[in-house]
């Protein structure tokens, strides 16, 4: 990926709608002040690792090591001591 182990991030998100997401909260004058999104939301992360998976899964050589498709590969994160 582009984002670089050990470098910190910020991630933002909003909602959003592209004619209305609500009538403006502050619209005491009624004037029809509308809002196209929430106010934004950020949290600072620190990426701690990265991984990535490619491969092929196939039968076994004794079988003609075919390959088998719309494999679901799944997996677990440990913890230091190796414990989920």
């Amino acid at each position: 990926s582009a984002l670089t182990v050990g470098k910190d991030y910020k991630y933002c998100v909003r909602a959003v709608h592209p004619v209305l997401y609500m009538e403006h909260p502050y619209d005491h004058e009624n004037v029809g002040r509308t809002l196209l999104s929430s106010s934004e939301t950020c949290k600072d992360h620190r990426i701690r690792w990265e991984a990535s998976i490619h491969g092929k899964v196939t039968t076994e050589p004794n079988a003609g090591s075919l390959p088998i498709k719309d494999v679901t590969v799944t997996y677990s994160l440990l913890e230091e001591d190796g414990v989920t």
